[in-house]
């Protein structure tokens, strides 16, 4: 640990307010009672600091604080007629006095100082304007009316309703914003909201309680508020002022102003012993205080630089040793004030992550600063903080070492673009495109998997932000045209495997394909195509005749990548065209392996598909006709039905055609998944084989033992990582994120067979036949199809377009009849389940029983739905627990799951809605909803509590609604509406105030959000 200069005793100086002063006098103190004069009045009221004997004989008050053990005390008047409210002047200030239950009148001997100093640091500075003052603790108003009087204005917050409406009275409206909250809430709210402020009022009390219950212990709570302060206080801060009661042996007035330089190491720390002096000379303790303000600022704040010993000074508490920064403070004295300021501020940020890394930062920053502007550096400095986070200490200190490459490559940026700035951008529009749903990231080279498209870091070929952006699309497009327009239709190696130069056969082929693909988007997209055309002229593209005659052979409409293939010979002897800056590399074994995956899942999956789908039209035919049911049984009791397919027309496809079931030879609308394998298969072959056309039976494809360690085994080795998910997270003090921090592995949860699911059903009985009978009203209703090649009757429209058709010579359509189709509601939804430790008990029995009556609510309703649990400790130990994926059946099996959910640990949830955000995005629906049932706030045993949970679930959930999915929070935490409006929104989070109405509501709430 470093060793910082400790605050001794003999640094304390005592703090005395003289009276009289004005219209408030001390008048005499002892046993436990004092008498104070606040203007025409005399009070006694109880001091447990008014140790001894008084000084007078008697006592004469106007009123007397009465209290008894196990009562409320209570103001008795020695005469009649004597007002309860009245107001005095002290020290210049109006003061509202007014006699409350806890024995107090106008205002501590401690807040006289405090205003005092509060006023003198203000009224001093002349160069900052709009100075912002935080008064925590603030009680009845006074510091806060001395900082308005001074010029400032105050964010004022206090706990206790019948102070503040007094603080209203007495600091008025102008300038100053009234908080009723719990200190530690509200601050932890400032510190998401990133606000700072230039002077900082905390007068902590031994005990207390915020407007909900809140507790706040002195001894536990006052150090990490204090510890928040750096993130509070402005660049150019004026003071913090922190005071308290002396009666605990652990709060003098050093240990404040210890605890004080541990947090803010570099400036001026004062120790208080504060007191009140009566008229006779005797001194009142009232408390103890300690100020921390920067000398070198006072009445000039912005200008001078800082010597090598105050820097040395502020930095020596993030260093791994005193003194360590020595030769960097030498160097950081040289630069203004702003850019040490800036130096300062980023080391603080980074020594939360590693000494090492803030050593690093000082180390070597000068010379980044000589060479980069600040935006440049910072750009440098979270690079580092990156490569730190995915790769380690040694390969970052390399990284601070290359800053000189790094201000190169960064020069580049400032006039390109980079790939952060335009994923999201990129990621919409390729999701517009036709296809599969492909996903963007960065990469080395420009190429595709046919899953993922992947771009540079950066592009600055050009001067013009927005023609690198361009460029950056053209990449985009051009790679999506190789998964749509067929180009890994084949197998490219193998075709070209015949050439002796397989590279230089590849090349030509690339080439052609690229000839090919440009054509293609000519056709259907003529902006992008005329983006391709400037980008091919800055290239100076010349063909020679052969790969003219090429290029004009594979301009044709129906040219596919076999024409491509076929050219390779013809031209593989002329000279190779310069490539374009758009068409990126190939790297066919990548695909094959992405493909081959692929088109087994296809298969698998459209397979199941079939299967679901005779069944459901199985057991449609039954419902609405007996007879048929009859044929059916007379023909030998067929399981599954045979389909067929039907070519028809498409121009939206690159093959001009697609195709639809046809059962018994009459079409069939299938259901959004297996249309979306369909169209899977159809991008992947060009056709969809006969073999696929049959239901597979009920088993599903297993791929026996893989021989993978189970999920369990791998957490109990050494290297936590292997075979797990690896997630970013949101580092708001940073505003960046951390590359691959979390850690995350999928378990399944250990089923029960303890009947828990049977009897929570038999529990809620009525309400689950309510619930029944309510989603089946929800199934859907009757839409009418038109144009359709059988039905319920003539379509008119049709039968009249058909007429005009044969006058003009064309075949008559069969699609002339209209037909009445159920409505498919076409919903995913998956569950997110808190099973941390908070869970233990009733919360727990709540959760499964409400998972129990939704899946059969849901069962009637046919939604798709995945429910998954999620815990961990700390950021290496993450767990998202498997209890029903949406492919799996609910089964037996799934309700002892369901049964077997149990309190687990903490609750980190960015991680865990990534990965599931990441599970819902592969299925295809049109509404996707990640719903959460929790019973309170992120939380984790690092430092994921607090501020930094809420921003990274926050972010976390954007990122899911900017990839179409509606997140939403069901919640028994009663405290939950001072933070889920900014996690999820203001509309989208419902709070239960009782843990037992859960299982009731959470049905309710679902069928509210769908409808």
């Amino acid at each position: 640990m470093v060793q910082l200069p400790t605050v001794s005793e003999a640094d304390t100086r005592d703090a005395v307010v003289e009276t009289p002063l004005d219209d408030y006098e001390l008048i005499d103190f002892g046993q436990g009672r004092k008498l104070e004069r606040w203007g025409g009045y005399v009070t006694e009221s109880p001091d447990r600091l008014a140790v001894g004997a008084t000084g007078l004989d008697s006592w004469q008050p106007d009123w007397i604080f009465v209290s008894e053990v196990g009562k409320q005390g209570h103001w008795e008047p020695t005469r009649s007629g004597l007002p309860r409210e009245w107001k005095v002047q002290v020290d210049g200030q109006t003061v509202c006095c007014s006699l409350d239950s806890h024995g107090r009148v106008g205002v501590h001997g401690r807040d006289i100082t405090c205003g005092r100093w509060v006023r003198q640091r203000i009224e001093g500075c002349y160069d900052l304007e709009d100075l912002r003052v935080l008064n925590l603790f603030a009680g009845n108003g006074y510091i806060t009316a001395q900082a308005l009087a001074a010029g400032a204005s105050v964010l004022h917050v206090e706990s206790s309703a019948e102070r503040l409406e007094l603080a209203r009275e007495q600091a008025g409206e102008q300038n100053v914003v009234y908080i009723h909250d719990d200190v530690m809430d509200f601050v932890e709210d400032l510190l998401r909201r990133q606000e700072r402020f230039h002077m900082i009022i905390l007068p902590a009390p031994p005990l207390g309680h915020g407007p909900r219950g809140q507790l706040w212990d002195r001894e536990v709570d006052l150090p990490k508020l204090v510890r928040y302060l750096p993130r509070l206080v402005t660049d150019d801060s004026l003071g913090v002022w922190v005071s308290t009661d002396s009666g605990a042996i652990s709060w003098k007035a050093e240990s404040l102003g210890q605890l004080l330089r541990e947090a803010l190491p570099g400036c001026t720390i004062e120790p208080l012993n504060l007191g009140v002096r009566t008229a006779g000379g005797r001194m009142l303790p009232a408390g103890v205080a300690a100020r921390w303000f920067d000398e070198t600022e006072f009445l000039q704040t912005g200008g001078t630089p800082l010597t090598a010993a105050q820097l040395e000074e502020r930095l020596d508490v993030h260093m791994l040793s005193a003194g360590a920064a020595e030769h960097a403070c030498r160097e950081l004295a040289e630069v203004p004030r702003e850019q040490q300021d800036f130096v300062l501020r980023w080391v603080s940020v980074v020594a939360r992550t590693s000494a090492g890394m803030a050593f690093n930062f000082v180390t070597h920053v000068c010379p980044a600063l000589r060479l980069m502007d600040e935006a440049g550096v910072e750009a440098w400095l979270l690079h580092c903080m990156d490569v730190y986070d995915t790769k380690g200490l040694h390969p970052a200190v390399a990284a601070f070492k290359d800053v000189e490459n790094f201000a190169r490559e960064h020069k580049a940026r400032t006039i390109g673009i980079g790939f952060d700035d335009v994923v999201n951008v990129l990621e919409a529009f390729v999701h517009g495109l036709n296809g599969r749903r492909l996903k963007v990231a960065a990469g080395e080279r420009v190429y595709t998997d046919t899953e993922t498209l992947y771009l540079p870091e950066t592009v600055s070929h050009f001067a013009e932000r927005e023609q690198n952006f361009q460029l950056y699309k053209a990449m985009v497009v051009h790679q999506w045209a190789q998964t749509w327009f067929g180009t890994w239709r084949v197998d490219v190696p193998a075709a070209l495997g015949h050439f002796a130069e397989a590279e230089k056969a590849l090349a030509c082929f690339h080439a052609l394909e690229t000839l090919r693909l440009d054509a293609c988007i000519h056709r259907s997209l003529p902006g992008v195509h005329r983006v391709l055309e400037q980008l091919r002229g800055v290239s100076d593209r010349s063909l020679d005749a052969a790969w003219l005659k090429a290029a004009a052979a594979l301009r044709r409409k129906d040219a596919a990548v076999v024409d491509s293939l076929a050219l390779v010979a013809a031209v593989i002897d002329a000279s190779l065209p310069p490539a374009t800056l758009y068409q990126g590399v190939l790297e066919p074994v990548e695909v094959a392996e992405k493909r081959r995956q692929r088109i087994e899942a296809d298969k698998q999956a459209f397979r199941i598909g079939l299967l679901r789908l005779g069944k459901d039209l199985q057991e449609s035919q039954q419902e609405r006709d007996a007879e048929q049911e009859q044929e059916t049984d007379d023909e030998g009791g067929e399981e599954r039905l045979p389909f067929g397919l039907r070519k028809v027309d498409a121009q939206e496809t690159p093959d001009g055609f697609s195709y639809e079931i046809e059962l018994d030879g009459r079409p069939i609308p299938p259901p959004d998944n297996v249309k979306g394998t369909m169209a899977s298969i159809l991008q992947d072959l060009g056709d969809i084989p006969e073999e696929y056309l049959y239901a597979a039976g009920d088993g599903a494809y297993f791929a026996g033992d893989t021989g993978e360690r189970s999920a369990e085994d791998v957490w109990k080795g050494t290297y936590h990582e292997e075979g797990a998910f690896l997630y970013n997270e949101w580092d708001y003090e940073r505003q960046h994120y951390r590359k691959n921090w979390a850690v995350l592995r999928e378990i399944d949860v250990h089923p029960s067979y303890d009947q828990f699911v049977d009897n929570a059903l038999y529990k809620y009985r009525g309400l689950a036949m309510d619930l029944r009978r309510t989603f089946e009203a929800l199934r859907g209703e009757d839409k009418l199809l038109k144009k359709q090649p059988y039905g319920d009757d003539v379509d008119i429209d049709a039968l009249v377009e058909a007429v005009a058709d044969t006058q003009h010579g064309e075949e008559m359509t069969d699609r002339l009849f209209t037909k009445l189709h159920k409505l498919e509601r076409n919903i995913a939804v998956m569950f997110m389940v808190d099973m941390s430790g908070s869970t233990k008990g009733w919360i727990n029995d709540a959760e499964r029983e409400a998972l129990a009556l939704l899946c059969e609510s849901l069962e009637t309703l046919g939604d798709r739905y995945a429910i998954y649990g999620f815990s961990g400790m700390t950021r290496k130990r993450c767990e998202v627990y498997r209890i029903k994926s949406f492919d799996d059946p609910y089964d037996e099996e799934v309700k002892a799951r369901v049964s077997g959910i149990r309190p687990k640990d903490y609750t980190r949830m960015g991680v865990t809605i990534r990965h599931l955000t990441r599970l819902l995005n592969e299925v295809e629906a049109r509404t996707k909803l990640l719903i959460t049932l929790s019973d309170g706030k992120p939380d984790d045993y690092d430092t994921y509590r607090g501020a930094y949970g809420i921003e990274d679930t926050r972010m976390a959930l954007i990122e899911a609604k900017r990839s179409g999915i509606h997140p939403f929070c069901i919640t028994i935490d009663t405290e939950a509406r001072d933070y889920l409006p900014h996690m999820y929104g203001a509309v989208n989070y419902a709070v239960i105030d009782e843990v037992r109405k859960l299982p009731l509501k959470v049905s309710d709430i679902y069928r509210r959000l769908t409808t």
